[in-house]
């Protein structure tokens, strides 16, 4: 990870007796771990008494302690912090040493490359490199970072996050890292924009919804077509009946003549036969109707399918449809 600090002089009035105390003694400890060869023990003792009590001194002695446990970049950056902030109070012997070692260091630092294609790049993108922000100035660019592990985590609005974690060689090593393009997030889906005029496609499910639906719809109105020539024989023999019934004059069965009640009996026929066909008509215009509007459709669901039904009573066909939509 790449550490960058600054304090201002200002903090140094801010110390209390107490932090101050407590900062000398972590120092003290901190360089006799160094001594001992333990500076990886002695790193968090600078740090904390940079912390309680900052000087350039505790920086400088941090720089070196990064630098011995290979934190190269972290180290690298201390030293020219504090060469910058040395010139600047006139601590020229300071600001001296703190450079060579940076000039020093410069060719070992290890280095990561993240780069992001132009597809890869959608609004909101977000990458973080461990816990630091790698914003586009960054990106395609190599990056000075401590060697060892880091975790490369990207992110975007209705994205699947995509995290990889790289590892970074020592001694100048440059490792590179290419962001994917991301994938949408679960239920995020989202259609092509559509050009301007362009109205958006219905879902037409699956082929086998598609096919089973386009055939029943066709089985329903070829059933209604054959309901509505029923009803029309209906109509038809209807009025044929109601005509020669009125023309043969009878009283009940009772008829003046044989012609009058051979007309009679012809329109009891023709009477039957309209019922039948009523009958018939009605019950395949109603089954027409239900296979129709229950054929499966790409843009139903579960709360808007219409239900149909059909009754049939005495001289009463009944044809109903309902649906939430």
């Amino acid at each position: 990870m790449l550490f960058v600090c600054s304090w201002p002089a200002s903090s140094l009035a801010q110390t209390s007796a107490g932090d101050q105390a407590a900062a000398q003694a972590l120092f003290d400890d901190a360089k006799t771990l160094v001594a001992g060869g333990r500076a990886a023990e002695a790193c968090p003792k600078f740090e904390e008494s940079q912390r309680l009590d900052p000087g350039l001194g505790t920086q400088l002695n941090l720089a070196d302690c990064y630098e011995r446990i290979g934190r190269t970049a972290s180290a690298w950056t201390l030293y020219e912090d504090v060469a910058v902030s040395a010139r600047r109070q006139g601590q020229d012997v300071r600001a001296e040493h703190a450079e060579k070692r940076a000039t020093a260091l410069k060719p070992a630092l290890s280095k990561l490359v993240i780069s992001v294609p132009a597809e890869s790049r959608v609004p909101g993108l977000n990458i973080t490199r461990d816990t630091a922000v790698v914003r586009e100035a960054q990106w395609g660019f190599a990056v000075p970072v401590d060697p060892g592990q880091h975790t490369i985590s990207v992110s975007a609005p209705n994205k699947e996050v995509w995290q990889t974690m790289v590892e970074v060689q020592p001694n100048g090593a440059t490792r590179s890292v290419t962001v994917p393009v991301l994938k949408d997030a679960a239920g995020e889906q989202g259609a092509a924009p559509l050009a301007s005029g362009q109205t958006p496609a219905l879902d037409r499910g699956t082929p086998e919804q598609s096919e089973r639906g386009k055939g029943q719809r066709i089985g329903g109105l070829v059933t209604m077509g054959v309901g509505a020539v029923g009803l029309g024989l209906g109509a038809f023999f209807g009025v044929q009946a109601m005509g020669k019934k009125s023309d043969a004059g009878c009283d009940g069965n009772a008829c003046p003549d044989a012609t009058s009640k051979s007309l009679y009996e012809d329109a009891q026929s023709a009477g039957t036969i309209s019922t039948i066909a009523f009958a018939i008509g009605g019950v395949a215009l109603a089954g027409g109707a239900v296979l129709y509007l229950t054929a499966p459709s790409a843009s139903e669901s579960a709360s808007n399918k219409i239900r149909a039904q059909a009754s049939i009573g005495p001289g009463l066909v009944q044809l109903g449809a309902g649906g939430r939509f």
